[in-house]
């Protein structure tokens, strides 16, 4: 940490530096109040940064911030190139690790996907059946409570693993 901290010193300006800081204290501690003013730092209005907005929107999410995590992610799926995380990637980020499930009600049930309403995002949460077991798919129903495993892609929150009721004994589950 002291040769990036000495870096960002010398080139306070250096956006790819930002979020690599921002990364390392992630990994350091979650908690850690210099995360987000490196996240803000890491693109610029206007600039081809998507991938830092991700990251920062992520975290945003996170620390409770929904609307705030929206915005960001609005702004990746108006700008970015098309190929841009189309999907969630296939292994949980360092980031997304670090939450919790969350919970939410099945808002509309289709054959092969769901919207999920969550306390926790102000927008309806995708999911396919391909990302949450078909024995618990198959018993899915408007209303019903669910916890699930957060995801990403360049529209915002996915859920994958849904699972029937408000908590799992895997992590904590936030609202």
């Amino acid at each position: 940490m002291d040769l990036l901290t000495a870096a960002i010193e010398k080139n306070p300006d250096d956006r790819i530096l930002h979020l690599t800081i921002a990364k390392h204290l992630i990994q350091e501690d979650i908690e850690d109040i210099r995360i987000e003013p490196h996240l803000s730092s890491s693109y610029t209005r206007g600039d081809v940064a998507f991938e830092a907005r991700h990251v920062h929107a992520q975290f945003l999410l996170l620390r409770g911030r929904g609307p705030e995590a929206v915005q960001l992610f609005d702004q990746i799926d108006v700008g970015a190139p098309p190929d841009f995380r189309q999907r969630a990637q296939s292994g949980q980020s360092s980031l997304v690790k670090l939450f919790p499930r969350m919970i939410g009600t099945v808002a509309r049930i289709e054959s092969t996907y769901v919207f999920l309403k969550s306390p926790s995002y102000p927008r309806d949460v995708f999911s396919h059946s391909d990302h949450t077991d078909p024995r618990t798919w198959d018993i899915l129903t408007f209303g019903v409570e669910v916890n699930f495993e957060p995801r990403f892609n360049r529209k915002g929150l996915l859920a994958f693993d849904i699972q029937i009721g408000r908590e799992q004994d895997r992590k904590t589950t936030i609202s």
